[in-house]
């Protein structure tokens, strides 16, 4: 079945106006704290919004990389980032097309910046790779996705 196609046999699309009833009452429900009318979960048991920002997603797996955890790459220049789970998936990530997230640079960073695989000196035009590990910040810096790409494949700072 194509995006644009829709079958009939579905009851949401048969019967809108008892979809919409059943919805709004559920909002009455939870808007007058009457958990016993409502059949999903309380309110009380949905997730916090600030704890659900702090977690991303990995960038190539698209698992659930927490605040403390994992790599953050960052392109200053472009106001993207991208996340990782594992420094191992910089690699596939990079290989195939370097897919970024919009998304701007912390600024805690010091501000020398030198390619962590050809020593050159880098301006905004780099990327940034800050390794987090509890409240700890690793940050490495490249030239482009082909340094941090080598770097990652070949160990990182462990090679």
């Amino acid at each position: 079945m194509l995006d644009g196609d829709i079958e009939a046999q579905q009851p949401w699309i048969e019967e809108p106006q008892s979809l919409l009833e059943q919805l709004l009452s559920g909002l009455v429900a939870i808007e007058r704290d009457y958990p016993q009318s409502v059949s999903h979960a309380p309110v009380a048991t949905l997730p916090d919004p600030l704890a659900v920002m702090a977690v991303a997603k990995c960038s190539w797996c698209g698992i659930a990389v927490e605040a403390n955890d994992g790599f953050r790459a960052y392109e200053p220049a472009g106001e993207r980032r991208a996340v990782f789970c594992r420094l191992e998936h910089a690699v596939p990530w990079g290989l195939q097309g370097a897919h970024w997230d919009p998304g701007a640079e912390p600024s805690q960073l010091d501000g020398n910046y030198r390619c962590s695989v050809c020593d050159v000196e880098l301006d905004d035009v780099r990327i940034d790779l800050i390794r987090h590990r509890g409240e700890h910040r690793i940050a490495d810096h490249f030239c482009g996705v082909d340094h941090l790409t080598s770097w990652a494949k070949s160990g990182g700072r462990w090679r």
